[in-house]
């Protein structure tokens, strides 16, 4: 039977890192050239306590405040260093004034969307409506940022973010 040259190859890589690996085994390391795999395990000191319950208060306080917000739904944007709130429940056209011209938001059915752009690739336009708190879209050249904030209160048993 004829081999290929990629079986021979295999063989003779095979046979050399067979024999290679059974060399580095038999080996007897040097103690300075251990690896802290051979080191002995250390006692936990009282700074590692401390650093353990800081950490587990962070993580325990970062889930809390993602639970609920408080307050009924608003939204907020930014626009040229300055801040505005708009109830989300209220319908309303707001148009704010940017570097590159005016960025139009609209309200509408608790829901909101960027209604006109004067950026040029009219993504804030493409994200389409958001209305859940939490969500955001911004309209980097005309320097605008929509965000909504608040609460939403949610059914008993319904089905919620981590049921997919």
């Amino acid at each position: 039977m004829m081999r290929s040259p990629w079986d021979v190859w295999y063989i003779l890589l095979n046979n050399f890192l067979s024999i290679h690996v059974k060399q580095v085994l038999a080996r007897d390391f040097d103690k300075r050239l251990a690896t802290c795999y051979d080191a002995p395990m250390r006692r936990l000191k009282p700074g590692d306590f401390v650093i353990l319950i800081i950490s587990v208060a962070i993580i325990l306080l970062s889930m809390r405040s993602f639970g609920e917000f408080s307050g009924k739904p608003e939204v907020r944007v930014r626009a040229g260093g300055k801040q505005w709130v708009y109830d989300l429940s209220v319908d309303t056209r707001a148009t704010f004034d940017g570097p590159v011209g005016s960025t139009t938001m609209e309200i509408e059915g608790g829901k909101v969307h960027v209604h006109d752009s004067d950026c040029r690739n009219k993504v804030c336009i493409a994200a389409g409506w958001i209305s859940r708190p939490g969500q955001w879209i911004i309209c980097l050249p005309n320097d605008v940022f929509i965000l909504i904030e608040g609460s939403e209160i949610q059914e008993e048993g319904g089905a919620d973010d981590t049921a997919f």
